[in-house]
């Protein structure tokens, strides 16, 4: 990706580690997503799979057909479904169900030291609200760090239980042996970079939200590729949803220059505790931030991963070339993954 109006060019290391619902099993005519919004291999048009997971042996909303395993969900599984919302996945008769292929997760490796990597998801992998209750709440105490980690009622606000297996993301995401791989890391919450607000307590998470200062007020920004400002429309920040994600009811854009892009939840509030920061369609950072009960935002996990432990698929070479004059005093993305090598 180039983008002229910055100089900016973005290329990624990616990975394959773990598996979520991804692509959607479809008859031939399914019109459910706009063109522009559908990526190669987002969509299975086969009638004869379709057919066979219809009449398939379900075991609640999982079954395995020929060796791959599938997800199902119906309206009430979604966070937003609606027949016909402009810029939303079109659900036609609520109470029917729709069919994915769990598929393995691509991750960005952001950086690499010693014996392990910080590694994000290269889609909007899910759609989720950051907090379920309308009240002021930081990462800690939030329902989307208790589902992101499969934690129980007494972590959130809101009492919601995401313990059991497959409840949450890490346990529906990994297998036993790649949870083990999977490092507990420090996570640090600072204040908000504009207007100062708390941004709670740090903590110590498997799977986490990347901050503010993480994605563009810190020196580590530009070490994980992105442009270190928020009133840049920056390449590596413009994420799109997959098929799952926008089933569950992910927003993504309809502009020419954003086509088929989402917008994601960073762990930071905004002005208030009562709202988040988030990355837009084109890669601009709103620092006031949007309330934390928005029900269309994408969810980009980051997670550390244990190199000597994990069994992980690598994809391509990743560096990103900024204009000459950011990368001064700056390590190169090169020279991190070399490190790795």
């Amino acid at each position: 990706n180039r983008d002229l109006s910055t100089g900016q060019e973005t290329f990624w290391d990616c990975v394959y580690f773990g598996s979520y619902p991804s692509a959607e099993v479809v008859r031939t005519d399914w019109d459910a997503v706009d063109s522009y919004a559908v990526l190669d291999g987002d969509v299975i048009r086969d009638d004869d799979l379709y057919r066979s997971l219809e009449t398939a042996d379900w075991q609640g909303d999982r079954v395995s057909v020929e060796g791959r395993d599938y997800i199902r969900i119906n309206a009430e599984d979604a966070v937003t479904a609606s027949e016909n919302r402009e810029q939303h996945y079109r659900w036609g008769d609520l109470g029917e169900w729709h069919y994915f292929l769990k598929e393995p997760v691509r991750w960005r490796v952001l950086s690499a030291e010693d014996d392990q990597v910080l590694l994000l998801a290269d889609r909007l992998l899910d759609c989720r609200p950051f907090h379920e209750e309308e009240e002021g709440v930081t990462w800690e105490r939030s329902t989307i760090r208790s589902w992101l980690n499969g934690l129980g009622p007494e972590e959130n606000l809101a009492g919601l239980d995401y313990s059991a297996e497959g409840a949450g993301f890490f346990t529906a995401a990994f297998t036993e042996k790649e949870r083990e791989a999977v490092r507990r890391s420090a996570v640090r919450n600072s204040g908000n970079y504009y207007f100062g607000t708390d941004c709670g307590e740090d903590t110590e998470d498997a799977v986490f939200l990347l901050s503010e200062e993480e994605v563009f007020s810190s020196p580590d920004a530009l070490s994980y590729g992105f442009q270190p400002s928020d009133a840049v429309g920056d390449l590596a920040k413009r994420i799109v949803p997959t098929a799952y994600a926008q089933c569950r009811g992910a927003w993504r854009s309809s502009l020419e220059e954003s086509e088929g892009n989402g917008f994601w939840f960073f762990r930071s509030n905004g002005y208030t505790a009562s709202n988040v920061v988030y990355a837009g369609e084109l890669g601009y950072i709103y620092n006031r931030g949007i309330p934390v009960t928005c029900r269309d935002a994408s969810i980009v996990p980051a997670i550390r991963v244990d190199l000597d432990s994990a069994q992980i698929i690598p994809d391509g070479i990743i560096e990103t070339a900024l204009p000459d004059s950011i990368f001064e005093d700056a390590e190169t993305e090169t020279e991190v993954l070399t490190e790795a090598e």
